[in-house]
């Protein structure tokens, strides 16, 4: 009888003795880095590792996609260091990286406590500047200039200015600069503008003013392509006459209105 009890006694001695040697096994284990970053033959089936686009020079803010490969669970758990923002999706996981430098991803196993994981770098911050779309004016172009009065508002005078080119954009607009001394109006075309968007195709640019006109005279300068051209008006009542003596560069579609 004591020699049964002895022996169940070892028995469960030795038995306890394989748990703890089982169990300092798992503790002691090494977390297994990703054959993507020290592995340069071919990787067998069997071999746990984890793939992405790219290790060097990660966008900061943007999801970078991390996939962990020949996983036992596909229920993985992702930890960075230092920290970044995870979308966890299961055996992958969007990453989204806070600061630039040196960061570890770690993909861990939940049913066997493996660990895997992989170095990457991640780029400085980068504001891009918003591309502004402007163009100059082509040498062979044209402005033509349309003037516009109504009868009920004669003193109220709208000068319309349109290339005869046409130019990238359908958004594009002339840029102009305007100037009132007294009775004197001065316009000023230094190139066409569209801004931080383009919308595909081309088009005449152009642009408008309106002013109210001092007096029944006046005289009117525009500058187009570097190049200064004179005039001048006259209003009796309802009626306009200008005096524009060009017949290039810069032309007024009526001199009457």
């Amino acid at each position: 009888m004591k020699t049964e009890k002895f022996v169940s006694v070892c028995i469960i001695l030795l038995f306890m003795q394989l748990v703890a040697c089982e169990r300092t096994s798992i503790d002691t284990r090494n977390p297994e880095k990703s054959g993507i970053n020290n592995y340069t033959g071919a990787i067998d089936d069997q071999t746990r590792y984890i793939t992405t686009d790219t290790i060097k020079g990660i966008s900061q803010r943007s999801p970078a996609l991390f996939t962990l490969v020949n996983g036992i669970s596909p229920d993985v758990m992702w930890r960075v260091t230092p920290f970044a923002n995870i979308h966890n999706h299961g055996s992958s996981a969007d990453v989204y990286f806070q600061k630039e430098g040196k960061h570890r991803v770690f993909a861990i196993d939940s049913m066997s406590l493996d660990t895997t994981y992989i170095d990457v770098e991640v780029a400085p911050f980068r504001v891009e500047e918003p591309k502004i779309y402007e163009q100059s004016f082509f040498s062979d172009d044209e402005l033509f200039v349309t003037p516009v009065a109504d009868a009920d508002t004669a003193e109220i005078l709208q000068l319309t200015f349109v290339t005869k080119r046409d130019y990238d954009c359908t958004n594009n607009r002339l840029i102009m600069n305007t100037l009132q001394n007294g009775s004197n109006y001065e316009f000023g075309f230094e190139k066409v503008f569209t801004g931080t968007y383009c919308s595909p195709g081309e088009k005449k640019a152009q642009n408008s003013t309106t002013f109210l006109t001092k007096g029944s005279k006046g005289s009117i300068q525009i500058t187009f392509k570097g190049k200064t051209y004179n005039g001048s008006f006259e209003r009796k009542g309802i009626s306009y006459t200008f005096d524009w003596p060009y017949e290039s560069g810069v032309l007024f579609t009526t001199k009457s209105l």
